[in-house]
Formats: structure tokens, C-alpha cells, sequence
């Protein structure tokens, strides 16, 4: 029996968002690739920092930093909410979102910011806080209707004393002579997490995601590149015109693996490919043996190496008997410790 595959391997999952969200699945469902387990709003994006004690004069205090807080790690705060105060002075939240960090021996917190899809722009007051005239408002500011800025960046202002920075990120959505305000519109950029492979939901990790349970007879390549994958298996003369995964028991040529990358083949397994020809399509980045994050229009799991390469007898007789049947790929390759293999799961019924 071949070293490379294991046959009907009970495999658990585990898939969770970066940041907390809702989860949409329960346990005991059956998912497939494309269904959705869970969706945060909050952004990706660096959280807001705000140092607490040095705008209100209390540097190197922890003891008054602690004082002067009104919220804490988790606690989720709308637009204008008080973050800390102190001697009649507060500091407010600019944007809804998630206390994320706080540093009591450094006075900061950072907001993460929470974003959904019908949230109103942010209206700015810039002329009155730049101290100048509604009309003079154009001639000072740096930003046009439609850019995109962040948080901190300068947006209108003609001196040093005289700024006004971005308070929240977002899409400048209206520059106002009529009442001297600019408008913000925030990013709506959710992250969503899918199950990518064919299983079930065995346990839910709150807020976060999944831990899925599947059953199949995995291959263990020699080394990958590229997202994880889910299609159809072909083999490579097999005619199609839907998103497949396709086989090639030989060497396979950078030309060919443009042409599928540009015909709805979504991922191959190939016996082996000229190391020149691999980087040239997934970029030097991969040679220094970890991989698995690369933005490619297909992706690639050798089974036996770089070079000329025939495939396996018994891995190509494992292949063949799941010709037109759903298979997933996981090529994150990683030669260092610790070693990670690229992986082909074939579904048990």
C-alpha cells in the first residue's frame, strides 16, 4: 500500500473567523463547500488606537486610567459612547464598534470597528472645527468625493495648528459648502467563512465558527500552492465546461497550466512539474517551502516532485476510481518544522 494515502479517514475541521461574529449553521447539519458557517462586521482593517491618559493628562497613571474608563475588553460601543473620563473632559467613540485591547500600564485601548451594510455616513463639522467659513471649505481640503482614506489621515486643513484628521475610515462620500461638513461613508467589508469541503457540524465555537467532521480517503502530496479548493475530478484530455479539479499522472508544462488556470480548471494534482515553471506561475515567494496563501487562478498539488515524474500506480488507481466525483484540495505546504503536507480529500459516501 502506498505511504501517500490513508483510506476512510474520520478528519475534523476547524474554521473560525478572525474576529467575532454570527454564526449561521448548528450542529448536527450537513454543510458543502459553498455554505456559509459564519460572518463578522467587524473590520479587518488596524483597530483605532486611542491613548486614553495622554489626551487626558495622565500619563504613567495607571491608577487614574483605570478610574477614567467606561468600557472594557469585549464590550461593544456605538458612535459618541464614552470611552473614559475625566475633570468634566471625555473621550468618545467616532465609530461603532469593539473594545478590542486595553493596555492599563500604557493608557491605550483599541477600538475595532464594526461596520453594517445601512450605517449612515459620519457627518464632520470641518468648518467649524478648521475655524474658517463654509464657503472657504473647498479651498482647504485634501479630499475629493468617492477617495478612500483612513483613520488618522489628513483630510482638509491649511496649517499645522489648523488640521482635521479622519476619524474613522471609510469613502469620503460629501463635501458640503451649504452647511461646512464632509462625509464619511464606512467600508462595508464583512468577512465570511464557508466549509469548503462536504462533512457536518459537530461542535460550534461561539461567535466564531465551526469545528466540521467529514469522512474521506486522503492523498498527501509532496508540495502545493495555491487557495483550497473544491470541484469536480477530471482527468486532463476529460472536456468540460464547469469548475473542476483536473489529473495530469505525469509532468505537467507551464503552458498547459495557464490554459486550465484559464478554462474553469480550478485546482490539478499532477505527478510532477519543472521547479522554473512552478515559480513562474505561483511567484519566488513559494521557494522558500511555505505556502498555501497564494492568489492563484488554480492551484497545484504535486504528488511526487519537482522534475520529470510519473504518478503512483495506486495513487492514480485511488484517482481513477473518484473520476467525476467532488474532491477537495488543501495545498498549504510547509517543508520547516512543523512540517505540513499538501492534502487530497475524496469523499466516502
Amino acid at each position: 500500500m502506498s505511504k501517500h494515502i490513508r483510506f476512510n479517514q474520520q478528519i475534523e475541521r476547524s474554521i473560525a473567523l478572525p474576529y467575532p461574529g454570527e454564526v449561521f449553521v448548528s450542529v448536527g447539519q450537513k454543510v458543502e463547500p459553498d455554505t456559509i458557517l459564519a460572518r463578522t462586521e467587524l473590520l479587518a482593517a488596524l483597530p483605532g488606537y486611542f491613548n486614553i491618559a495622554r489626551e487626558l493628562g495622565f500619563e504613567n497613571d495607571q491608577d487614574r486610567f483605570k478610574t477614567a474608563l467606561r468600557v472594557s475588553v469585549g464590550d461593544d460601543v456605538k458612535s459618541g459612547d464614552i470611552l473614559a473620563e475625566a475633570n468634566e473632559e471625555s473621550i468618545r467613540a467616532p465609530f461603532n464598534g469593539r473594545i478590542e485591547h486595553i493596555s492599563f500600564s500604557n493608557g491605550y485601548l483599541l477600538l475595532r470597528q464594526h461596520v453594517e451594510r445601512d450605517d449612515k455616513p459620519l457627518v464632520i463639522k470641518a468648518a467649524k472645527a478648521l475655524e474658517i467659513s463654509n464657503r472657504r471649505l473647498p479651498s482647504v481640503v485634501h479630499v475629493k468625493v468617492g477617495d478612500e482614506v483612513v483613520r488618522g489621515q489628513l483630510i482638509a486643513g491649511q496649517s499645522q495648528i489648523f488640521q482635521l484628521l479622519a476619524p474613522m475610515s471609510g469613502i469620503i462620500s460629501e463635501i458640503s459648502t451649504d452647511d461646512g461638513t464632509i462625509s464619511i461613508k464606512p467600508f462595508y467589508q464583512p468577512t465570511e467563512i464557508f466549509a469548503g469541503a462536504y462533512g457536518e457540524v459537530i461542535k460550534i465555537i461561539a461567535d466564531y465558527g465551526v469545528i466540521i467532521q467529514m469522512t474521506a480517503d486522503v492523498i498527501d502530496g509532496i508540495y502545493g500552492a495555491g487557495e483550497e479548493v473544491t470541484g469536480r475530478l477530471v482527468f486532463s484530455d476529460d472536456r468540460t465546461d464547469e469548475p473542476v479539479i483536473r489529473v495530469f499522472p505525469g509532468k505537467i508544462e507551464l503552458d498547459t497550466l495557464k490554459a486550465c488556470a484559464a478554462n474553469n480548471t480550478v485546482g490539478i494534482i499532477a505527478a510532477g512539474i519543472d521547479a522554473k515553471a512552478f515559480m513562474d506561475f505561483y511567484g519566488y515567494m513559494v521557494s522558500e517551502g511555505v505556502t498555501g496563501e497564494e492568489k492563484a487562478d488554480c492551484s497545484l498539488i504535486l504528488t511526487s516532485g519537482f522534475g520529470d515524474a510519473v504518478m503512483d500506480g495506486e495513487v492514480m488507481t485511488v484517482l481513477e476510481k473518484y473520476r467525476d466525483q467532488p474532491v477537495s484540495m488543501y495545498p498549504q505546504t510547509n517543508i520547516q518544522a512543523p512540517v505540513i503536507k499538501p492534502r487530497i480529500f475524496l469523499y466516502v459516501d
